[in-house]
């Protein structure tokens, strides 16, 4: 009889349990910022700042698995990695590589994009289904005369591999790397004086978070908000591309978030 009701007494507390962790990843969901202590680890909790580059990279994994989910957005790290590592030296706009997803059906955009924003930097590369030399667009020759939707969304992850096999060091020189489609619209003052605060060593990609997206598995970014990646962290990705670590998933945007959360660990910024 003892045993029996024991029994059901443990029954009825895993039950418990196990329904908390269901409501508490619902809720985490439904609700992304929402962020428990409990996520946060112990070293960070307790301010015991790490001492090195690598040291906070760890850290940062250790923020990103510790959630119910595989990911965490929204998640607001901003002090905890500016007081950690302070970027040793100011940013500015020839530090960050704007890579392009252009096209020749859409070559206006382009043209707009070079009018305005683009006008204010001097590092970008705009990879296109025909070249253009007067825009600055560039078709490879795997990308040549492929004008579809499903087409384009190889230009950018190809013209990743290119630079990184091609111009050897080319890539490693900059700090920040942003891929923008040919209608998205750049704030570079302000994304300078974002980036400013941290330290480009650190593992980490920017972008527009979408919680709903239909593979829940990774961390979907918006390829159309643009997503920023630390140079670092690309380096670690390129190489992978189209590789079974890093395989194309159907789209440029959710291959890049793929790579970004299979072979860097990043903590993704909404």
């Amino acid at each position: 009889m003892l045993k029996a009701k024991s029994l059901s007494r443990n029954l009825i507390l895993s039950s418990c349990i196990f329904a908390v962790v269901i409501f508490g990843c619902y809720f985490y969901f439904e609700n992304p910022t929402v962020i428990q202590i409990s996520m946060i680890p112990t070293e960070v909790q307790e301010n015991r700042a790490p001492k090195s580059v690598n040291e906070v990279n760890e850290v940062l994994y250790k923020v990103a698995r510790s959630s119910c989910l595989s990911y965490i957005t929204q998640l607001s790290l901003e002090s905890m990695i500016s007081e950690f590592v302070q970027p040793k030296e100011p940013l500015f706009e020839n530090d960050i590589l704007f890579v392009v997803m252009g096209s020749k059906k859409f070559e206006d955009r382009t043209r707009v994009l070079r009018e305005t924003w683009l006008s204010l930097v001097s590092q970008v590369y705009i990879f296109a289904d025909e070249q253009i030399e007067d825009l600055g667009m560039i078709s490879l020759e795997e990308l040549k005369g492929k004008s579809s939707f499903e087409d384009a969304q190889h230009r950018q992850i190809k013209g990743l591999q290119w630079l990184f096999l091609s111009k050897k060091g080319f890539l490693e020189k900059f700090k920040w790397i942003m891929l923008v489609d040919d209608d998205t619209f750049v704030n570079v003052e302000n994304l300078i004086l974002h980036l400013n605060k941290y330290d480009h060593r650190l593992l980490i990609s920017f972008g527009y978070v979408w919680d709903r997206e239909y593979q829940k598995d990774i961390a979907f970014y918006s390829g159309g908000a643009g997503i920023i990646i630390s140079g670092p962290a690309l380096i670690k990705m390129v190489p992978s591309f189209y590789s079974w670590k890093c395989p194309y998933k159907g789209a440029n945007d959710l291959t890049i978030s793929y790579c970004i959360n299979v072979k860097t660990n990043l903590i993704f910024r909404n």
